[in-house]
């Protein structure tokens, strides 16, 4: 698909980018919540996927995770959580994909 572009990046509990494929800007507006805004955006809603990242060991509950509530062209809301479903702050990563 022509223009097919993916944007991809990790950001820490702090909302620091550790790793991007392009410039995003990320502000953690309160306990496991990150605002992210893309630096030019998608032309469509983009599909976005998720995980959290960097627990450090095998002992992590698959049901500690990312969810993305807010996607828009120009940028989405991450939620980070722990396994009781309380938000957390976390490292986590995305792809957000579209044209």
């Amino acid at each position: 698909m022509d223009g097919l572009r993916f944007i991809w990046a990790t950001i820490d509990p702090n909302g620091n980018v550790l790793a991007s494929s392009e410039q995003v800007t990320v502000k953690r507006v309160d306990t496991g919540i990150y605002g992210i805004q893309f630096g030019l955006p998608y032309k469509v809603l983009p599909t976005v996927m998720g995980s959290q990242v960097l627990f450090g060991g095998d002992n992590q509950n698959p049901l500690d995770n990312v969810v993305f509530p807010m996607v828009s062209e120009n940028g989405i809301t991450a939620i980070t959580g722990d396994a009781s479903g309380s938000r957390s702050d976390r490292h986590f990563s995305f792809l957000a994909l579209g044209v």
